[in-house]
């Protein structure tokens, strides 16, 4: 699962606008405020109309599948997208125009570097408006591994605009592929897959084909046909009888199939022990949501014996309006959030995450709940008050919070101290990530320290964390943003013997 890397407010507006609504709805609630109730929800409505259009700039995409090499490796595929419009492109040779990015991947392997690339991609256009046309710059890395926990991170920098760089994580965790059971690979996503393809040298290429892959998994109005590929292994051992049956359906949230798609069960002899399997399902007749496409190998009378699930995401303004969302009730909408296919483990854990966005009274009510539906409820009105795209099932804010809340824990936890709870956790999940990083290592006269800075907040701040135990659980001594810690003479609490 991709996990993303948060930006600073200025990039990334929706938590901007979280932290003005509860510092300043803590004021204008308190007896005597000077602020009047009537204006904060004016000055709020004014600053969600210049900030939300922000949310809009795209990002880089980072996707991965992993396929049978050999007995001790995998062959790992890793996808990339760059939005083209993000990228400045300058005049070049027979009237194109051409960009530059550069593009740094880390594999972390167990905790240590594993393998590094670095390498710089052109891009040309014969006409600017292209970038409208062809959204994406696509490509792949082939990687043999060992199976193994990995941590992947994607960097990319546009070198005509250094203003522009954008970075994305995500955690593999890779099993081999014993030779005796019966496998399937992993499921690869892709926004087109030509057959009967010569042409080796292209990057898509694969088995006679050119899949596409699309990393960011969101088909719909601008992509109405989700295509996938997915290899099978071990058939002639594991399967009894003469044929079988490759099938394949979609899923809603909850692993439910879907009505508007019929299951495929398509025929097969046994003839060979490994075998590519390729589809398509037209995914544009579904609301707005979250979906898996669930594949199968089943017997002659559609038992079956494996099977493996991949998510995406259907975006699809048709089928969802603001009407729709507005008319139906809590308990349909609660029904069709994320929150109704957790069980009650799950909840907990979300609401736990909280801490920063919500009060005690709340916190209290929370936990006096011994219904799951009734939980269930709760976090639902409690993240609703910050969607930022009230029209549609899916609550943005909820997700970009909680992606930043599982890169913190995968980042700053020090022993048995979560990341989210940590000082750069929380600065993390309110600011997002630094436009970049002073990393101050340990001396004779000094403790190890980091400057984190913010170019884009309030004209420009920093954020000073020192290793003050020795621990790796950095404190945050000094910050020039408001409302936080602010100590000009932190270096003194940095010097050794302080």
């Amino acid at each position: 699962m991709v996990k993303r890397k948060g930006l600073a407010w200025g990039k990334e507006p929706t938590l901007f606008l979280l932290y003005f609504y509860l510092s300043a709805k803590s004021l204008v609630y308190k007896k005597g405020c000077f602020m009047s109730r009537k204006l904060f929800w004016i000055i709020f409505a004014a600053i969600w109309v210049v900030v939300m259009p922000v949310a809009a700039w795209a990002r880089i995409d980072v996707d991965s599948a992993v396929f049978r090499y050999d007995s001790t490796r995998v062959y790992w595929e890793i996808y990339y997208t760059i939005p083209r419009n993000q990228l400045t492109y300058v005049g070049a040779d027979n009237n194109s125009f051409s960009s530059i990015v550069l593009l740094r991947l880390k594999i972390i392997k167990e905790g240590t570097i594993w393998k590094e690339f670095a390498w710089k991609v052109r891009d040309i256009l014969s006409d600017t408006t292209e970038t409208q046309r062809n959204k994406a710059i696509v490509d792949r890395i082939q990687v043999l591994a060992p199976p193994a926990d990995y941590s992947v991170s994607l960097t990319v920098r546009d070198l005509h605009n250094s203003v522009y760089t954008d970075s994305a994580s995500f955690s593999a965790d890779i099993s081999g592929f014993p030779s005796g059971e019966l496998l399937l690979s992993d499921i690869e996503l892709a926004s087109s897959i030509g057959v009967n393809s010569h042409d080796k040298k292209n990057p898509f290429y694969k088995n006679t084909l050119l899949v596409v892959p699309n990393p960011s998994r969101v088909f719909g109005d601008f992509l109405p046909v989700l295509h996938f590929y997915v290899e099978t292994y071990n058939l002639l051992k594991n399967i009894k009888g003469q044929s079988y049956r490759v099938c394949y359906s979609i899923l809603d949230a909850n692993g439910k199939p879907v009505d508007k798609i019929k299951p495929v069960s398509l025929f097969r002899k046994k003839q060979v022990g490994s075998r590519v399997e390729i589809g398509s399902v037209s995914v544009n007749i579904l609301p707005m949501g979250t979906y898996f496409l669930h594949c199968a190998i089943a017997d002659s009378v559609d038992k079956e014996l494996i099977s493996k699930d991949v998510k995406f995401y259907v975006y699809n303004k048709k089928m969802v309006s603001h009407t729709e969302v507005v008319n139906l009730s809590e308990d349909n909408l609660v029904q069709k959030s994320e929150f109704a296919s957790m069980n009650e483990d799950e909840l907990d854990q979300d609401f736990k995450y909280t801490d920063y966005i919500t009060t005690p009274e709340q916190r209290n009510t929370y936990k006096s709940l011994k219904d799951v539906e009734a939980k269930r409820r709760f976090l639902y009105s409690l993240w609703k008050k910050f969607d930022t795209n009230p029209a549609t099932f899916i609550n943005e804010f909820h997700q970009e919070y909680m992606k930043r809340v599982r890169y913190c824990n995968q980042k700053f936890s020090v022993m048995k101290k979560e990341g989210w709870k940590t000082d750069r956790g929380r600065v993390f999940i309110f600011y997002g990530e630094p436009d970049y990083i002073d990393r101050n290592p340990s001396t004779e006269g000094y403790r190890p320290y980091e400057v984190w800075h913010y170019d884009e907040i309030q004209g420009g701040v920093i954020f000073v964390f020192a290793d003050l135990s020795g621990f790796r659980d950095y404190t945050l001594l000094h910050s020039t943003a408001r409302g936080e810690v602010h100590y000009p003479n932190y270096m003194e609490r940095i010097r050794r013997g302080y």
